[in-house]
């Protein structure tokens, strides 16, 4: 089954889950994550569950964290790179969370999206604000920050690094390991994600670029030009002849700062 999960019996009594995609339908159901778990032996007395993901959607998330709370064996979770949203607070359910000082984690209020009258779209606040109060009763239980901290951090799009997470009470210890890449498409998850998870573009000559813009943009050669001048200025680089260029740097000027 070519999902965003991975269950293996590495032994007897250990076995491995992986989750390193986005969550939700468009993978596999929380009751099939639930029916996978339910298939490990009785004997196994120790999960360890990898996670690399932007989040998803968030019942699914909170099954998922629920299927592995009640779970019997002890629940062991490195994050290799990225544990974003409901990603996060899946992790919430290991007995002992560990991450690279370099990942990243995030949590954030639920958002939605809605159509309707002025009862429905109420009706639609009500109930992420019962989600919101789900999830910060999670990372309460996991952090023993106070409730108004939490929800403050909810509310901005909170971004921590693995000794902040740390020092917050999200993670138990963080590890020297280099933090997993994040695809390209993690980014469009997030109102502020940081620049390691944000999609680059590299050209190896300057005129790559420009060429860029008007193929792909369909940029005028002056207007081309003129953008590339003002990206330009953005870039610091050592070399001109190879240079990595922020793709949210390219759009704010592109869009005149907006």
């Amino acid at each position: 089954m070519n999902s965003w999960f991975k269950v293996q019996n590495k032994s007897d009594t250990s076995a491995e889950i992986s989750i390193h995609a986005e969550i939700g339908a468009w993978g596999v159901t929380a009751q099939d994550f639930d029916t996978e778990l339910k298939s490990i032996p009785d004997t196994v007395t120790e999960i360890n569950l990898s996670i690399h993901s932007p989040g998803g959607a968030v019942y699914d998330g909170l099954f998922i964290y629920n299927s592995l709370v009640g779970h019997p064996a002890t629940v062991n979770v490195e994050i290799l790179g990225l544990a974003a949203s409901a990603a996060s607070f899946i992790a919430m359910a290991g007995d002992h969370i560990e991450m690279p000082e370099s990942a990243q984690m995030m949590i954030h209020n639920a958002w939605s999206v809605a159509a309707g009258n002025a009862e429905e779209m109420e009706a639609t606040a009500r109930f992420l604000r019962h989600i919101d109060n789900s999830i910060v009763s999670i990372y309460q239980q996991k952090t023993n920050l106070e409730e108004v901290v939490i929800r403050d951090f909810m509310a901005e799009e909170k971004w921590m690094d693995g000794a902040e997470a740390k020092e917050l009470g999200f993670i138990h210890s963080t590890s020297k390991k280099e933090a997993a890449a994040c695809t390209k498409d993690f980014a469009r998850h997030f109102k502020n994600p940081p620049n390691m998870i944000q999609p680059r573009i590299e050209f190896k000559q300057l005129t790559d670029f420009t060429d860029y813009l008007r193929n792909s943009c369909n940029q005028s050669k002056g207007e081309a030009e003129k953008v590339f001048h003002e990206v330009k200025k953005l870039v610091r680089s050592n070399s001109e002849s190879e240079m990595t260029l922020n793709t949210s740097n390219i759009l704010t000027t592109l869009t005149g700062g907006i």
